[in-house]
């Protein structure tokens, strides 16, 4: 299915058609990038699939991504009993990655700020300041302040 009206806006879930023989496969279909992104959780960002992986896994492909890998950088890749399965997901969409939370930003995943931990001595003031600014705009980017 290639008609953009077949699928849907945001994930490109293929839909069901009048008169389509074999509803099943459309419907399985979406059933399985369904079952990707529900809750979704990706183990890494890598470049090449994993040499063992486990049905419903799913990675996020980094840039000059390899083998059947090539050509979906930024997409979710996800195992199945089907093979390889590819979902690019929209701008916005947050997604954890291992234990960070990623955001699909227009120029890739990005992931939050790393935070500095004041270290204290003589100036512990001024650093406790830069780390709660820090803090700030870290729940700025992930959406728990406003902006």
């Amino acid at each position: 299915m290639s008609d953009v009206a077949e699928r849907s806006s945001r994930h490109g879930l293929p839909f069901l058609v009048a008169a389509q023989a074999q509803k099943e496969v459309t419907h399985n279909e979406a059933i399985a990038l369904i079952d990707l992104l529900l809750n979704a959780h990706a183990d890494a960002v890598l470049a090449e699939p994993p040499s063992s992986p486990q049905f419903g896994r799913c990675w996020i492909v980094a840039d000059g991504g390899l083998g059947s890998w090539q050509g979906q950088a930024g997409a979710v890749a996800g195992w199945t009993a089907g093979g390889w399965r590819f979902v690019q997901v929209p701008v916005g969409t947050s997604m954890r990655v291992g234990a960070v939370r990623m955001i699909r930003a227009e120029q890739g995943w990005t992931a939050p700020p790393t935070v500095a931990v004041p270290s204290g001595g003589g100036i512990v003031d001024v650093e406790a300041r830069a780390a709660i600014s820090q803090l700030i705009e870290l729940f700025r980017a992930q959406g728990v302040v406003a902006m």
